[in-house]
């Protein structure tokens, strides 16, 4: 089977960027063809979708002089320059489809793929249901799809016409299906939920003792970490839509533990603004910046506990790896999340939901919850701090999560790929 793979972001950078970094590799240990369609900036390429060589992958690059502003973002902060859809005319969206389009259709040609699998219910994919015509057509949502839907409203004559012409749109947990029947208007019975994964060979429960792996991560990545302190960590973009002023917060209230932060900081003024914050913490933060997987696999190992506490979410892939680690959370209880944990790990102290800070505009904090939202989630640090998981339960809890492996995942796709392709195609 010869699969074309779509994604409007950088790989890599984000979240939907891991995804598609993952299908592939599945993808290429199973003997699939495939080609990928993906939005960078120059230089965009091969490197970044291994083991794809570069004649495998035709980049949309932006800026160009096709189209020439930075890569729009499916969220309004990214790890990286971009453009935010919602502020973008009328010119600058037909620049972006524009090109777009070029790029597809060229592929279309010299690829011929038995299947298309695009990333995120916006723009591009819209536009590949229009470019390959014929094709079967899946969709992986991501949940900030819906978030640009409230944030650029305007832009849904462009997406919802094609979006709800795909032929099997896959959701991460059992909330995102109501969500998406709501807001696109997508069939149900086009809808799966497929959920998200971990790097089963990375992330698992540390088999040495702390003081080796912190050793090795002082040796291997030049991260000096406390041997003999508790460790709370957070992994993603350092942004207000991640919760870290909330956060930063809470950690000064308690001052039982280091603060780790790992991941790259928003760009532009929002970016600096949160650099300004994290500064302000002092040493008791420490702010490693993005790091490898293999350097995230070993800090989650020593971790007392992960903590997100953010205010919009799919099923975010950095608490499927803290957990698949062994190690506890604490986490928003968005309804997406909520949906998917399932009691048992509540009770048994793997995972504890917080009350979300409560938003508008999709993830806007509402002022008067600020102070609800942080006291909330410094008692669940401190509750969740004084109760740890010994290493049997640190092991039971990585077994929970043997279902959800980009291995199982990419199962349920493969499937999906199969049924699309086998169906006559509807007239369109």
């Amino acid at each position: 089977m010869r699969v074309l793979h779509i994604l409007s972001q950088r790989p890599g950078r984000s979240g939907s960027g891991i995804f598609l970094g993952a299908m592939v590799r599945e993808a290429a240990r199973r003997g699939y063809a495939q080609h990928v369609v993906v939005a960078g900036p120059p230089g965009t390429g091969a490197a970044e979708l291994p083991p794809l060589r570069d004649d495998e992958v035709s980049p949309v690059v932006f800026p160009s002089a096709e189209a020439p502003f930075p890569l729009p973002g499916n969220s309004d902060v990214m790890p990286y320059p971009t453009t935010v859809f919602s502020r973008m005319t009328a010119a600058e969206i037909e620049q972006y489809l524009r090109a777009s389009r070029r790029v597809m259709e060229r592929a279309r040609d010299a690829f011929r793929p038995d299947v298309v699998h695009a990333h995120h219910l916006w723009l591009m994919t819209a536009l590949a249901r229009e470019v390959f015509n014929g094709v079967p057509l899946v969709v992986t949502s991501h949940n900030a799809e819906l978030r640009q839907l409230i944030k650029a409203p305007h832009l849904a004559p462009h997406v919802l016409p094609g979006v709800r012409d795909a032929d099997m749109v896959c959701v991460l947990t059992p909330q995102s299906v109501a969500d998406t029947v709501d807001a696109f208007g997508i069939a149900p019975e086009r809808i799966a939920v497929t959920g998200a994964g971990f790097d089963g060979e990375l992330f698992r429960p540390r088999t040495r003792t702390r003081a080796a792996i912190v050793a090795e991560l002082r040796e291997r990545f030049g991260l000096e970490l406390p041997a003999d302190e508790k460790l709370v960590t957070f992994i993603g973009r350092t942004s207000l839509p991640k919760g870290i002023p909330f956060l930063l917060e809470a950690a000064s209230r308690l001052r039982s533990f280091r603060l780790v932060l790992a991941g790259a900081t928003g760009s532009g003024e929002h970016g600096k603004r949160m650099d300004e914050l994290v500064a302000a913490a002092g040493p008791l933060v420490i702010h490693t910046g993005a790091q490898p997987p293999e350097a995230i696999a070993l800090l989650l190992q020593i971790s007392d506990l992960f903590v997100l506490p953010s205010l919009f979410e799919g099923l975010p892939l950095t608490m499927l790896e803290a957990l698949a680690s062994g190690c506890p959370a604490v986490v928003s209880a968005l309804p997406t999340i909520a949906s998917w944990v399932p009691r048992s790990w509540r009770d048994r102290g793997f995972i504890e939901l917080v009350p979300p800070l409560e938003t508008t505009n999709a993830d806007e904090p509402v002022a008067g919850d600020v102070e609800r939202f942080t006291a909330d989630l410094a008692a669940a640090i401190e509750r969740r701090l004084a109760a740890p998981l010994d290493e049997s339960a640190r092991r039971a809890l990585a077994t929970e999560l043997a279902p959800h492996s980009w291995s199982e995942v990419f199962e349920r796709y493969e499937a999906i790929y199969r049924d699309v392709a086998a169906a006559v195609p509807a007239p369109r």
